[in-house]
């Protein structure tokens, strides 16, 4: 059962997406969020609710792209020197400056998909896709489509969270 302090953080969120007034600085904070409660969330909670960016940049945003240097911010969150092959690659990709919008969907299938094993540094993964969102996106396609998915992105939180 979430707590009803956790329910208060997310419900700001759920709002906007309910009255279809989100904006992509809203969809970075659903991964603040679960950076500030992975203890208190469930494994499952954390996968559904990551599902909502990962979608929002796989199918609505196009980022700036970075500069080398900016690039060792993101290599730097937990990636470079991974003991795991499939982060310690994507953390060379960060520092050759090879990436897009792809990368940071691929850090949250990765944490979908193994969030037992990573939940100890998913605070630090998770870090590079909420900083892309609220700091980089320089398009929303589809913006109809974005605005229209906003209620079923508040479907999801509403059944996750019991809100």
């Amino acid at each position: 059962m979430t707590s009803l302090a956790v329910k208060r953080q997310f419900n700001k969120t759920y709002t906007k997406f309910l009255n279809n007034e989100a904006k992509m600085k809203d969809v970075s904070k659903l991964i603040l969020l679960v950076r500030e409660n992975k203890n208190t969330l469930s494994e499952s909670q954390i996968k559904d609710i990551l599902e909502i960016p990962q979608s929002v940049l796989e199918e609505n945003v196009v980022l700036k792209k970075h500069k080398k240097d900016e690039s060792l911010y993101f290599a730097n969150n937990g990636f470079i020197n991974s003991q795991i092959p499939q982060v310690a690659e994507i953390g060379e990709r960060f520092l050759k400056g090879d990436y897009d919008n792809f990368i940071f969907v691929e850090i949250l299938e990765f944490c979908r998909n193994n969030i037992s094993d990573v939940k100890p540094n998913i605070e630090y993964w998770l870090r590079n896709p909420e900083v892309a969102l609220r700091d980089d996106v320089i398009e929303v396609r589809w913006q109809t489509e974005f605005e229209q998915d906003q209620s079923l992105f508040a479907s999801i939180l509403k059944r996750v969270l019991e809100l």
